[in-house]
């Protein structure tokens, strides 16, 4: 009778935003924290994410989300994303389905560690606070975060990384120099870094983006070595290409001669 008379599923209700804790760093004081996200209705196809709220110091409201979203795969419950839509039992709307689940896993593994900790370096404060809580969170996100220490990230973030985001601001406002903010924009995307999302957390920290002739200089100068090892590097791959296609040619003409032998 089971399924006949009773459900074979307990129904259960959670609310969205209880799933969508990821983990990252406080913009102010650097340390790991959690912060929850507001999805809109990640059932649909095209779904968006913001955040909610303050972070929450450490990483416990994040773990806290990922057990939940484990139990919400279960076959032993349905759940649903309000107390009306558990009540009419999929009448209304249809519970979790698994694919639900994998599609918002899929958008809360695209980590936002790389911009919180940009956003951290660019008001000025002292970026070494960032190497320990990286440590914390590199091993959340081995396999999406880029392949250094938190030492280099630290570095490469508080310099290379702070010099491309200020000098795309200044070509926003309309000055001009050397450097194409097409290119600055797909090396600080490479780098798990997207400045939209840097700006906005700037604005909600009222930061006020103070330059000066001098950092200005400065910039340039992290730029100019970073195109130099662009541009050196493409050398070395053309100079392997060349030198693989001599050898390709070598070999064939050596060949040749011993099938006239």
């Amino acid at each position: 009778l089971k399924g006949w008379i009773w459900a074979s599923k307990v129904n259960c209700m959670v609310s969205p935003e209880e799933l969508c804790w990821v983990p990252s760093l406080d913009h102010r004081s650097g340390d790991a924290c959690s912060i929850q996200l507001e999805p809109s209705d990640f059932r649909e196809e095209d779904f968006t994410l913001k955040r909610k709220g303050k972070p929450v110091k450490g990483l416990e409201e994040y773990r806290k989300s990922c057990r939940l979203r484990e139990r919400a795969k279960k076959d032993t419950a349905r759940c649903f994303l309000s107390h009306f839509e558990a009540f009419w039992d999929g009448l209304y709307k249809k519970s979790l389905q698994a694919s639900d689940l994998q599609r918002l896993e899929q958008a809360l593994r695209v980590p936002r560690v790389m911009e919180d900790a940009l956003v951290f370096c660019l008001q000025d404060l002292d970026p070494r606070g960032l190497i320990k809580p990286l440590e914390e969170l590199q091993s959340l996100f081995s396999k999406d975060l880029p392949k250094k220490s938190a030492a280099e990230l630290v570095q490469d973030l508080g310099s290379l990384r702070a010099a491309q985001f200020r000098e795309l601001q200044r070509i926003a406002r309309g000055q001009t120099g050397p450097f194409r903010a097409d290119e600055i924009q797909m090396s600080l995307e490479k780098a798990k870094i997207k400045p939209d999302r840097v700006l906005q957390s700037l604005k909600d920290l009222d930061w006020k983006f103070k330059d000066s002739a001098v950092r200005r200089r400065n910039d340039w100068l992290l730029l100019q070595m970073w195109k130099d090892e662009q541009e050196a590097a493409v050398l070395v791959k053309r100079l392997t290409y060349s030198v693989g296609a001599i050898g390709l040619v070598l070999l064939g003409g050596y060949a040749v001669m011993l099938s006239q032998k």
